[in-house]
């Protein structure tokens, strides 16, 4: 999962997104390991992380085997994370097949969800096919890529060749995608074969494919700092013609930021949303966040409030795209311990 930029102060260098508790039922982090427990046992379960996360993910997830954890010593985006990964596992099993889960969104139906899963996996094998799980959009997004069906939109669990990627349209865009009727969003799930999937970065991404030769040789730092900052979808998936998606309808939410939360938490007769409001005296449309402190909003409207130890937020509700500079905007001032 990602470092949560947008889910500052909450979210820090030291505990990013995937750890955070923002509903009931664990962290962000424990309820993908959940999910994954309905698809494997844990001697199969791996997790890939940061050096400088070990610790807190073996208190997170005390089921995981010490050698299925899959260390990076830098993030370099995902598809360096997924050559490696893959790399990882086949030396493990040769014929494995693997499902790529981010550790930071939320999924409402797990029924669902394992039925799109095994339907993944089935064209996955059959068809030796790079495989996406789609949701089906709930409006013009322009946060989400979308995948363009090659056929009739399928139905839910059911699967169909990919003929386009789109990635995060302007607004027109989304809702001419909308109007098509064969769009799905990119959900980041992913399942394919290890060597069909190592197969098609040597193919595709040529760029990517001869850092590999550095993990065949161990030399797995080597690969981390030479490998360029690419998302797999862009690296792989969009240069494919092996692609196909399987439709999940699932409650999927990749909760990007407090906007998206609050779209998930119980709201007042004016739309206040989240914990520590004790009282609100005309004012509407604020998402807050002190679980230690309570929280009185007089005369303001569409704020974000965010309690933390060392820091305190006040925002606007649709600055997310400023809010996510605000760590590196620190660092550069030198408060490197609010990051």
């Amino acid at each position: 999962g990602g470092r949560g930029t947008r889910f500052w102060p909450l979210s820090r260098r030291a505990r990013p997104k995937p750890f955070l508790r923002l509903e009931e039922g664990g962290s962000l982090l424990e309820q993908a390991w959940a999910r994954a427990r309905m698809l494997a046992p844990a001697h199969d379960i791996f997790v890939a992380m940061d050096a400088s996360l070990e610790d807190a993910v073996r208190e997170a997830l005390p089921e995981l085997v010490e050698t299925n954890r899959i260390v990076e010593p830098e993030a370099r985006d995902t598809a360096p994370a997924a050559v490696h990964a893959a790399w990882f596992v086949r030396q493990r099993t040769p014929q494995a097949v693997l499902a790529l889960m981010p550790a930071d969104h939320v999924i409402q139906d797990p029924t669902r969800f394992v039925e799109a899963m095994q339907e993944a996996r089935r064209v996955a094998e059959e068809r030796g096919a790079l495989v996406c799980l789609g949701v089906p959009p709930a409006g013009p997004s322009t946060a989400y890529g979308y995948m363009q069906c090659s056929e009739a939109l399928p139905a839910q669990g059911r699967s169909s060749p990919v003929a386009r990627f789109v990635e995060k349209p302007d607004r027109s865009r989304a809702e001419t995608l909308l109007q098509g009727g064969r769009c799905l969003w990119n959900a980041g799930i992913f399942v394919w074969g290890a060597n069909a999937f190592l197969h098609e970065v040597e193919r595709v991404c040529p760029e990517l494919a001869a850092l590999s030769r550095l993990l065949e040789r161990g030399e797995i730092a080597a690969f981390f700092r030479q490998a360029p900052r690419m998302a797999v979808d862009r690296a792989v998936l969009e240069r494919s013609k092996e692609v196909w998606v399987v439709a999940a309808q699932m409650g999927w939410d990749d909760l990007g930021d407090w906007e998206s939360l609050a779209r998930r938490l119980p709201a007042d007769a004016d739309g206040n949303v989240g914990q520590g409001v004790k009282l609100a005296i005309g004012s509407s449309g604020c998402v807050v966040h002190s679980p230690d402190k309570p929280v009185v909003l007089l005369g303001v409207d569409g704020i974000i409030v965010v309690e933390c130890e060392d820091v305190l937020l006040v925002a606007a509700r649709d600055s997310g795209q400023q809010l996510r500079e605000v760590p590196a905007l620190l660092e550069e001032r030198g408060r490197w311990d609010l990051t």
